[in-house]
């Protein structure tokens, strides 16, 4: 099949026509198995591992992490770049997370005629090609029982190609195999250098911006004067970037504007029409309130007088997560935690009137099971003083253990015994066995 051209005029007549789709039919059912039988695998407790959630297994610890950056000419950098931003697996990165990403890529050469990956493997590399040309092949089942498994050429990668990015994601066998046509030499980057680069970059990144958002100010105030610890994480987890270059208009006056802005970096020309006079904001100042307090046009034109990137909200995402933006403003917000007091004490509704349950499992009696998910299983459970029934989630602890997962399920019980919240799932009260650890949910029937 190696030598057949790809534009089919080999295909003279209906049998040849038929054979050619049977070959691709095999083939499109191969890959389909091969990519289901890494879904669900019996483990010998009989507890589900689903390989798609294999990335949520692995302990996410960054801090003994060392990273080690590969030398590369600005040619192989943006090769790379070029390579990996349109993939769908970096599209939601930022430019400063890629160049991160870029650093650790490491040199890997292969000779002509070397494999890659093979199909069936378990990989954890993604790969960046910088020179030569390798062929993509799938192995394909025979029709019966005696026909043995055939190769099939389905496509080539040369310069700026990359492959392999579902090794970054999750443990899944390779789809097919990679061989070098001519002597190769690609970059490479291994899932976990790949997730501690993120991770790393992200807390640090927002560690700088909740700091740094303490000490901006707006209306002579500092943002520590006007919001509580828990509002401030608020707006870190919430303002987003953006960037300007110099001589861009960020907010022209005379335009309703419906966000706020705080520049990150930079210089910002503040100025208004038929007056001379000009205000040039720096870092940490904030600009686009007046419009959103006072509910008119903006009275002002700000302007980039150099490249600036700024943290902006918008008015609705704003009020969203604390309130009124004029009341805040003034000096007249409530924290996040009042406003959750405050909220149980007024809020009636079934769920907030209805009170959490405590059981021990001898008070329950077990029925059909709901689902199953990568721990355990979900059961119904019947609750013979109350006659109430719940959903009782069962997780394995040898299971947990064996995946590090202790402190994420610890954190995943200690968000849900604070949650209260009537479009959220309850959780009423954790048992455990020698075996098992259970969360009793509240059951919420339909669906599926």
């Amino acid at each position: 099949t190696n030598d057949k051209p790809l534009d089919i005029s080999d295909v003279v007549d209906l049998a040849a026509a038929k054979n050619e789709i049977q070959l691709i039919r095999k083939f499109a059912s191969e890959f389909l198995d091969n990519m289901d039988e890494n879904v669900v695998q019996k483990e010998t407790d009989e507890h589900v591992d689903m390989g798609v959630r294999g990335a949520l297994y692995d302990k996410q610890d960054f801090s003994s992490f060392k990273k080690i950056v590969y030398e590369k000419t600005e040619e192989v950098r943006s090769l790379i770049y070029d390579a990996i931003k349109p993939n769908v697996l970096f599209e939601h990165d930022t430019k400063e997370e890629l160049l991160q990403i870029i650093d650790v890529f490491k040199p890997e050469t292969f000779k002509a005629g070397e494999t890659v990956i093979k199909q069936g493997d378990e990989g954890s590399q993604f790969f960046v090609v910088e020179s030569g040309a390798l062929s993509i092949h799938v192995t394909v089942k025979g029709d019966g029982p005696q026909d043995m498994p055939s190769q099939v050429k389905v496509g080539d990668y040369s310069k700026g190609a990359a492959f392999g990015e579902l090794a970054l994601v999750f443990d899944s066998p390779r789809a097919a195999t990679i061989l070098a046509i001519t002597d190769c030499k690609l970059w490479s980057i291994e899932r976990m250098t790949y997730r501690s680069i993120i991770n790393q970059f992200r807390f640090d990144s927002h560690k700088e911006k909740n700091k740094f958002l303490k000490t901006c100010v707006v209306n002579d105030q500092y943002f520590t004067d006007l919001f509580d610890g828990s509002q401030i994480e608020d707006l870190t987890i919430a303002t987003k970037t953006d960037t300007y270059d110099e001589g861009e208009v960020i907010l022209r006056e005379g335009v309703m504007g419906d966000t706020f802005y705080i520049v990150k970096s930079g210089r910002v020309e503040k100025s208004q029409e038929g007056k001379d006079a000009v205000k040039e904001l720096k870092e940490r100042d904030v600009f686009g309130t007046t419009s959103l307090i006072q509910n008119v046009t903006s009275p002002f034109t700000y302007k980039a007088a150099s490249k600036v990137t700024v943290f902006y909200l918008t008015q609705n995402d704003f009020e969203t997560i604390l309130g009124p933006i004029k009341d805040v403003f003034d000096g007249h917000s409530v924290s996040r935690l009042t406003l959750k007091s405050e909220s149980k004490r007024t809020i009636k509704t079934s769920m907030s009137m209805d009170r959490k349950y405590e059981f021990e499992l001898y008070e329950l009696e077990f029925y059909n099971i709901l689902g199953r998910g990568a721990f355990g299983e979900v059961k119904l459970a019947y609750s013979k003083g109350t006659k109430k029934v719940f959903a009782l989630k069962a997780q394995s602890k040898n299971y947990i253990i064996k995946k590090g997962q202790q402190e994420h399920v610890l954190n995943e019980y200690r968000i849900m015994k604070e949650i209260d919240n009537p479009f959220i799932l309850r959780m009423h009260c954790a048992m455990q066995d020698e075996k098992y650890l259970y969360f009793l949910l509240d059951l919420l029937p339909g669906g599926e």
